[in-house]
């Protein structure tokens, strides 16, 4: 690894395919210079780096799924972004999505659905971002315009028949759905969240009360 090491990627947690696992890693070709790689490791002595990215540039939102690695690239201070896979097989890199800043996504019955980063601006209050579905390297948009307010929980998973996601709402964080079928969105819950996560299909979370109390 780099002389001057940094730490494993926050909000990126390792992922596990075998007795392999693979994690992002932010470390210093010196004391100036960030540089942000993938590595696979089998947590003994196999430390190897597979890609890391030039200066300005940033991994992020890694995950598995059907025996490959995927992850994200962007540029600091644009909206440009990557969606990137790892095949262990191949042992090669290739580019799922290029354009815009792919913030989250999830895989689900054969589709790939993602938020975003539509449009950066000098203040976070104008940031926008687009959620949609992303098929043979091109973005199909859903619905558009989303705030930073709105988008900041955003994260989704699919199931029965729907994509669930979180949206900022008049200073709440609502649980909502998209129903593949038809093409509608709407809210299931109007439960004020906090922070949540799944199991398996079902979903745990911290939420607030009319007083503001846990």
């Amino acid at each position: 690894m780099a002389d001057y090491q940094a730490n494993l990627e926050n909000d990126s947690v390792a992922v596990q395919l075998g007795s392999d696992y693979y994690a992002i890693y932010k470390s210093y070709d010196d004391p100036q210079t960030e540089v942000y790689s993938l590595y696979l490791t089998d947590m003994n002595d196999k430390h190897t780096e597979l890609y890391s990215c030039t200066d300005g540039e940033y991994l992020n939102n890694i995950s598995v799924y059907n025996g490959k690695v995927y992850f994200c690239r962007a540029t600091a201070g644009t909206a440009s972004g990557s969606l990137l896979c790892y095949d262990p097989l191949s042992e090669e890199i290739s580019t799922v999505y290029h354009g815009k800043i792919v913030e989250s996504y999830c895989f689900y019955n054969g589709g790939l659905y993602a938020l975003l980063f539509s449009a950066y601006a000098d203040k976070p209050a104008d940031y926008k971002y687009d959620f949609g579905k992303i098929s043979g390297g091109k973005f199909s948009v859903i619905h558009s315009g989303y705030t930073y307010a709105e988008a900041r929980s955003f994260t989704p998973y699919g199931w029965n028949g729907k994509i669930y996601f979180k949206l900022g709402v008049d200073g709440a964080t609502n649980l909502f759905a998209y129903t593949i079928a038809d093409g509608t969105i709407s809210r299931v819950s109007s439960v004020d969240i906090n922070t949540s996560f799944y199991d398996g299909h079902v979903m745990y979370f911290l939420a607030y009360d009319a007083d503001g109390n846990y």
